[in-house]
């Protein structure tokens, strides 16, 4: 629910400000497709700090030259994640091990009814830093600013056409585009469909089964749909927005 969201949003926020008190330090992610990884995003945004979003699709190599070049203070991992991110200085969370030092489930209990302190932050403040690689080289870390951030939230919402009746199939990474169309639909009062495993017959059956209205997938994964044998367009009687 989002009564639930915002409580657990709050608590996790007050546990990243307690673990390092200071604004705009980074916090890198790195999960698969959860309800704690979206949780653990918003979380980050609550507490004022920088996002690093780390693609559990690329390679142990190329995940330690980020960390390298953005210094977080904290990682978020899964068990996803957890293999791709070297031990280093930086306070590890996870989301999914109860035994971890610094386990989600503890820190929500820990700081249950706390509330985040607020940072008067400017809107040319950076929100994120996201790796890309453009056509050639190698990735090169973009400095979100929140106005940046805010206009995309506002124009998606308008363009798209968004409301409370919207769900919104999460079928690719988080960590890359996918996380684009999250704070959008929660904005309007929808909600997000997580699939337990993606593939084309699970993505499928959100739309089919569950009510999916919209969804974030790259051309590749779009002919995997269509190539199932047997699928029409009643596969899909929600689909408002595919976008690619």
């Amino acid at each position: 629910t989002y009564a639930r969201l915002a409580a657990d949003t709050r608590a996790l926020a007050a546990a990243l400000q307690d673990l390092d008190q200071a604004p705009q330090t980074r916090v890198a992610i790195c999960a698969g497709n959860s309800a704690r990884h979206i949780l653990a995003l918003l979380a980050v945004l609550a507490s004022g700090k920088v996002w690093v979003p780390l693609n559990y699709r690329s390679t142990a190599r190329e995940i330690g030259r980020i960390l390298d070049a953005t210094e977080p203070t904290i990682v978020i991992v899964d068990e996803v994640g957890a293999p791709l991110v070297p031990a280093g200085s930086a306070r590890r969370i996870v989301l999914d091990d109860a035994a971890a030092d610094l386990a989600l489930d503890a820190l929500l209990a820990r700081f249950t009814d706390r509330v985040p302190a607020r940072h008067a932050l400017p809107r040319d403040a950076t929100q994120a830093i996201k790796f890309t690689g453009g056509t050639t080289g190698l990735p090169k870390g973009v400095m979100q600013p929140y106005h940046a951030w805010n206009a995309g939230i506002v124009n998606q919402i308008l363009n798209w056409g968004l409301t409370a009746d919207d769900r919104y199939v999460v079928s690719a990474p988080i960590t890359h585009d996918t996380g684009t169309y999250l704070l959008p639909v929660l904005a309007q009062g929808g909600a997000h469909l997580l699939l337990d495993s993606v593939s084309p017959a699970t993505i499928t059956a959100a739309f089919r089964e569950r009510g999916g209205t919209l969804s974030f997938m790259p051309p590749t994964l779009i002919y995997m749909l269509m190539a199932q044998p047997g699928v029409s367009r009643a596969d899909f009687p929600r689909l408002r927005n595919l976008i690619y």
